[in-house]
């Protein structure tokens, strides 16, 4: 008698592999909830520090103005954020089992009847093959227990889980549709559960009911199910560790270092654009990383400054009543204190007045003629004054930069295997101000402050190729040699090295979104001569970052 229980591959709901040791396997041991939940801090730390350092200041460059940056974003894990709630779906399964009522079993309790029982005899339906269907949930194939399990993730410790696919639940499953089955059929077969007269007037009905079939067979059937399933491989499902010792190693605690080379260049209307990129693969220790970027913004501290203040007018001619007085009233009316007066006024405007200060002096001795040449001096003083080029009013500023940004970049993670593609998006308001420094520190290109508050999101698509354990195909080779000979049958699967198992390779694509909304920022740099070098704290509603670089700038 052929037995056999045949699984419907149930990989799409959990796509685990039972072979492990790094960040790869990891990923590729989960599919998707449970791999959000497995990857989403680090979703979260990579848009976190790809929205790091798009500025250290406020303002944009004038025109044609340019930086070249070279950034190191430190995103740091969210608190306290290490497990997620392991997901076993609610689904069931179908189980077609095959069966067949071994006709030993029933002649050895039956006895001489059977001879007399025609309809049992043969080709009879009790004994023809049974497909039993029935329906199982998967975390009742699991030896899980309760199915809230909190694992690692991939900032968490070392530390695994194997869930085992265990049968104990589908056997009695199996039994009772096995029972109400071969009921359905005796119930029919006269002699057994309907009546049969063989002699006239003489009945012969062996069971009443399928409690009675049942006590009479139950405990061989059980046997013929257990030694059906005997042979079925139960395949593990791991729930593997995480990777937090290995981010431990670098220099802040928990991180994700994240280098960023950008560059940035004026345009008119206040307006700046930026480009950030690594088109080669950069290790960072947990794999590798390259990504592109850009973006840009328009100060808006310039258009406020429209809004707020009047333009700016021209200073008109030189004019002052001391020096006025001078040139027009009659000399005799003139004493010394008003020549004094306008040398004063002179003397603030930067204009030589060693002649009208000598001829000042006579005219103080009581030498009244030189009040004329005097009156001629200051009239060439007011002439030169004149002459000299009129100067335009500063216009007033508003007291701090202000502008508006917008920057969007994508990065790509890759495991040696498992790739993840990070979209992350910025809208910022950004704030700052250039401090005065006093005369002894000019040297100093310039002291700032900045800040601001950003709206962000992130995005994460996770591909890989998963060795699907429950999934069987033609292979040849073993270990690390082991390769899928892909559109041949079982029954093709033969010859030299080549063998029917496990571990049909499945390519997996995951989208989920980071915990990424809202961020703010402050921060501070120094330029000396062409040198900028800056550093902010970064804090986002989930995790932190620190950034901090060195550029050189132009304008």
């Amino acid at each position: 008698m052929e037995r056999k229980i045949t699984f419907i591959t149930f990989s799409l709901l959990f796509s685990v592999s039972t072979i492990w040791g790094g960040a790869s396997e990891a990923v590729t041991s989960l599919v998707g909830r449970n791999a959000e939940g497995y990857l989403a801090p680090l979703g979260t730390m990579m848009g976190t520090g790809m929205n790091s350092g798009f500025y250290r200041k406020a303002s944009p460059h004038k025109i044609l103005g340019f930086d070249i940056t070279l950034d190191f974003a430190y995103s740091m894990a969210p608190a306290g954020q290490t497990t997620y709630n392991f997901y076993i779906p609610n689904d069931s399964i179908d189980f077609p089992f095959q069966f067949q009522f071994p006709r030993s079993m029933f002649s050895s309790v039956m006895g001489n009847w059977e001879s007399v029982i025609p309809s049992v005899e043969g080709n009879s339906a009790l004994y023809q093959d049974q497909e039993i269907p029935f329906e199982l949930a998967v975390k009742d194939l699991l030896n899980a227990g309760d199915s809230n399990i909190r694992a690692q993730n991939i900032l968490g410790n070392d530390s695994s889980t194997v869930l085992t696919v265990t049968l104990d639940k589908a056997i009695p499953a199996i039994f009772d549709q096995i029972i109400d089955n071969t009921w359905n059929i005796v119930a029919t077969i006269p002699g057994l559960g309907e009546g049969y007269e063989f002699i006239p007037g003489q009945e012969i009905k062996l069971f009443n009911s399928k409690e009675e079939f049942s006590s009479q067979f139950g405990d061989s059937i059980k046997v013929l199910i257990g030694s059906g399933l005997d042979g079925v491989p139960m395949p593990e499902l791991p729930i593997p560790g995480g990777f937090g010792d290995d981010f431990k190693s670098l220099p802040i605690d928990i991180g994700l270092p994240i280098p960023i080379l950008q560059a940035s260049v004026g345009l008119p209307f206040h307006t700046e654009i930026t480009a950030r990129g690594l088109p080669v693969s950069m290790p960072i220790g947990i794999g590798t990383i390259k990504y592109g970027g850009l973006g840009g913004k328009i100060g808006i501290s310039d258009y406020l400054s429209d809004i707020f203040y009047k333009p700016a007018e021209d200073v008109p001619e030189f004019s002052d009543s001391n020096l006025v007085y001078i040139i027009e009233t009659p000399p005799s009316r003139i004493n010394p204190s008003d020549v004094d007066n306008a040398i004063s006024v002179l003397r603030l405007n930067e204009i030589n007045v060693n002649e009208i200060d000598s001829l000042n002096y006579l005219f103080l001795q009581g030498d009244k003629t030189v009040v004329v040449e005097i009156q001629s001096r200051v009239r060439d003083a007011q002439l030169q004054l004149e002459s000299q080029p009129k100067k335009k009013k500063k216009k007033k500023k508003f007291p701090i930069d202000l502008a508006l940004g917008y920057y969007t970049n994508d990065l790509e993670l890759d495991f040696s295997g498992a790739t993840i593609n990070s979209t992350n998006r910025m809208l910022s308001l950004q704030a700052g101000k250039t401090l005065n420094l006093p005369s002894f520190l000019s040297f100093l290109g310039g002291v700032g402050i900045y800040g601001g508050v950003g709206f962000e999101s992130s995005n994460l698509k996770l591909s890989y190729e998963l060795a699907n354990p429950l999934a069987y195909g033609c292979f040849t080779g073993s270990g690390d040699t082991k390769q899928y000979k892909e559109g041949i049958e079982e029954d093709a699967c033969t010859g030299t090295n080549k063998n029917w198992t496990t571990g049909v390779p499945l390519d997996i694509s995951l989208s989920f979104p980071g915990d990424n909304t809202f961020r703010s920022l402050i921060g501070a740099r120094v330029r000396i001569l062409l040198v900028d070098a800056y550093v902010d704290y970064n804090m986002g509603n989930s995790n932190n970052s620190i950034n901090a670089g060195i550029g050189i700038t132009f304008r």
